[in-house]
């Protein structure tokens, strides 16, 4: 009591008179029978309502679980939202080949034409003794009964590969780029190799000449691989290997794709399999 007043003091009491009163009004209440029932009712919803409570407490907590999971899902629908419209704002114009995948070739058409200058440019040498068809057609070559012939084709580089190359191979190149002088590539490839596996035999005098060309070109380093020179890509891929292909290509070697294999006057370059 820190009544400073009278009328502070004066309303204290005022105040214990009046509870005193209505405890002495309820204290008749436990006397009277209806009274008794009722406060029994009233007890027994006070209990039900407890355990209402509880319950209710119990499935809110559950809900709260719930609602951290949906918030956690919608999170990362939110970053896959964001991963997709990036995907889709940058999707290349070229996408990697499934591994192993490989042309099919049922017969062998008229090569390109190929400069003659090309063609006589080694095949007055002969075949290199060193390099036969076998050797020539790589490990990666098979040959059905019905005679088709499976080719391999260089693998496209893939966005992660290319932006993992050092920088100063890169340069300015862009992504598109490299995968097009793999087009180039892959395009002479193809054009060497149906040619080499014809039987010489069967050849015209211009293709026989081609034959030797390609032959005459190999020497012990190339012995099982494939590989192509300049003027293959030119000719096939339609591509100069002028200074911005020449970096590519270091990006290929670097990705493990093909190799550089010198001597005499000619760079040749390799297929890498990579399986």
């Amino acid at each position: 009591m820190d009544s400073i007043t009278f009328e502070e003091l004066s309303e204290f009491f005022k105040t214990k008179l009046k509870t005193a009163s209505k405890l002495l009004e309820q204290r008749d209440f436990m006397e009277d029978d209806t009274c008794i029932q009722e406060y029994k009712v009233v007890k027994e919803d006070i209990k039900q309502l407890c355990i209402t409570l509880s319950i209710l407490q119990l499935n809110l907590g559950k809900e709260a679980e719930k609602l951290e999971k949906i918030q956690m899902y919608n999170r990362d629908m939110s970053k896959l939202r964001e991963h997709l419209r990036y995907m889709v704002s940058n999707v290349p114009e070229r996408l990697p080949k499934s591994s192993k995948k490989q042309d099919t070739v049922e017969h062998v058409p008229s090569q390109g034409k190929v400069s003659s200058a090309y063609v006589n440019s080694t095949s007055s040498h002969g075949p290199d003794k060193q390099c036969s068809a076998s050797q020539v057609s790589g490990p990666a070559v098979s040959e059905t009964n019905s005679g088709n012939v499976y080719l391999p084709a260089i693998d496209y580089l893939t966005v992660e590969e290319f932006e993992g190359a050092p920088k100063y191979m890169k340069g300015r190149l862009v992504y598109d780029q490299v995968n097009k002088l793999i087009d180039a590539m892959n395009a002479g490839f193809k054009a060497k190799y149906k040619l080499l596996k014809m039987k010489k035999s069967t050849l015209n005098d211009y293709n026989r000449k081609l034959y030797e060309t390609y032959k005459s070109q190999g020497n012990k380093e190339t012995e099982g691989l494939y590989f192509i020179v300049d003027e293959d890509i030119k000719t096939h891929g339609k591509t100069t290997m002028d200074k911005t292909a020449q970096n590519i290509m270091g990006i290929l070697r670097h990705c493990g794709r093909v190799k550089e294999v010198r001597g005499g006057k000619l760079t040749r370059y390799a297929y890498i399999d990579r399986y």
